[in-house]
């Protein structure tokens, strides 16, 4: 199996002014946009960007206190065929 990834996900504190800025700032258009939680935006082929509200993924990835220790939480993820 090819090492690949497929997800880069942001926890940002501002979700509405990260989809703003790279949305209709930097026009990247959105492949997917789940309001107040999450915006996927195709960053290359195979490859999308996840923008994530920081306290959802935070609690999403099961860590503590990341956020209030001022280190934003992030997550890469690669899909593959089975489990």
């Amino acid at each position: 199996m090819d090492s690949q990834l497929h997800f880069a996900t942001l926890g940002v504190p501002d979700l509405g002014a990260t989809h703003r800025f790279y949305v209709d700032g930097m026009g990247w258009p959105a492949a997917l946009v789940v309001p107040a939680e999450i915006t996927f935006i195709q960053i290359g082929h195979g490859l999308l960007l996840g923008l994530f509200c920081a306290d959802g993924l935070e609690a999403d990835i099961g860590q503590g206190a990341v956020v209030a220790s001022g280190c934003l939480p992030f997550a890469l993820a690669q899909v593959v065929e089975t489990e």
